[in-house]
């Protein structure tokens, strides 16, 4: 051993014998959701560890806001968009690029303390000359690999991609590169190895689709073409082995949740009662057990209290009302729900204003209970969470 130890190592260490690895048990989660005022000031996320207590914090980095989705930011505020937690850091949309015309959008990363940017995104390979709009969604797709759906170009109904975002080198992989995707993309989806999405127009008097592909594929299949007027697909789910999408129709077409069996037959299992513009199902999450689908749904013109409401299914055919989101207090969209990290069971939902000037709810799904938790102008955002 004398001998051993004579002589340095040479060479680089690359490995440490009994090094502690963090105890996740003893770590405690802790939500965040984007502080959402369009810049008017320097604070940063809504946090919580409790679920109860919020305060506004000015950490890090100032998360994606309304503003950044140009003249959609008043349409679209939330609809299903999600942020990824991924090795326990928040990935988001960083809003700084809005600051200097002309600077692409990025993907930043965060870790309850300090945050920094990963990568941005560069021009749609159709519209190279242009300078993409927004980042909606960023999605866990493996341990080291996120889903990032931009929104490239305003023109007709959108124009958007699929990036492939490995959070190890910064890189980013256009999905199905040869399609070129001629409307907006809330929220990937992934499922059974395929990459799913549902087109989401910028009016919604169009037909939708919804398609998919994987990793290395050309292209995107179209795997369903909706009826006109369902133009607003807003998110997806899968529910006793089949897949479930939901949309937002325009004026005089009501919403629906559609299922596609595993032999690829699409049908329509729940229609909104709404027919007016802005009316809409959508976003969907299933429940820890698996047990139960729920969906936000929104009806004008015509529906019948409550206009907003949170509804659930345990065979995916008959769907119930779960909760009354009301109609006055301008809770007219639903960000993308989640489930607790805690495997407690619970389902957090923000709801928030279409218009941006009333409030918005942060609701904790318990057995069916539902407390408003945290009630603000700006809850106008996806939730997160970490582990700290």
């Amino acid at each position: 051993m004398t001998a051993l130890n004579s002589s340095a190592l040479a060479g680089d260490v690359t490995g440490v014998i009994a090094l502690p690895l963090t105890n996740q048990a003893a770590l405690t989660r802790k939500f965040f959701t984007p502080f959402n005022d369009n810049h008017a000031t320097a604070n940063t996320w809504r946090t919580s560890t409790d679920g109860t207590t919020w305060t506004t914090v000015t950490t890090g980095q100032k998360p994606g806001q309304d503003e950044d989705w140009g003249a959609t930011g008043t349409t679209l505020p939330v609809h299903g968009v999600k942020w990824a937690t991924l090795q326990n850091k928040i990935y988001f949309p960083g809003h700084a690029y809005k600051d200097v015309a002309g600077t692409n959008p990025t993907v930043n990363v965060f870790d309850g303390t300090t945050s920094a940017i990963l990568c941005s995104i560069p021009p749609n390979p159709n519209t190279p000359t242009t300078t993409p709009i927004a980042i909606f969604s960023i999605v866990p797709y493996s341990s080291t690999q996120l889903l990032v759906s931009t929104y490239d170009s305003t023109t007709g109904n959108g124009r958007s991609r699929v990036m492939l975002l490995d959070i190890q080198t910064g890189s980013l992989t256009q999905l199905g590169a040869e399609t070129d995707i001629t409307s907006m993309i809330v929220q990937p989806f992934v499922i059974g190895g395929r990459v799913w999405i549902g087109t989401h127009n910028n009016g919604g008097a169009a037909a939708s689709t919804v398609r998919w592909t994987r990793p290395g594929d050309p292209t995107w299949v179209t795997d369903h073409t909706t009826a006109a007027g369902l133009g607003y697909c807003t998110g997806m789910t899968s529910f006793l082995g089949n897949i479930y999408a939901a949309w937002g129709a325009d004026v005089s077409t009501s919403a629906v949740i559609k299922q596609r069996t595993s032999d690829g037959v699409w049908s329509t299992v729940h229609t909104s009662d709404g027919t007016g513009a802005g009316n809409y199902c959508g976003p969907l999450i299933t429940s820890k057990d698996g047990l139960t689908v729920y969906a936000y749904r929104w009806s004008v013109s015509g529906g019948v209290a409550p206009i907003g409401r949170i509804l659930k299914s345990t065979n995916g055919t008959t769907w119930t009302q779960d909760y009354d989101a009301g109609g006055t207090s301008g809770e007219s969209q639903s960000g993308q729900p989640i489930l607790d990290p805690d495997d407690s069971g619970l389902i957090w939902w923000v709801l928030t204003d279409v218009t941006g000037t009333g409030t918005g709810s942060l609701l904790r799904n318990n057995a069916g209970t539902y407390t408003n938790v945290d009630e603000t102008t700006t809850q106008r955002g996806p939730i997160c969470w970490l582990k700290v």
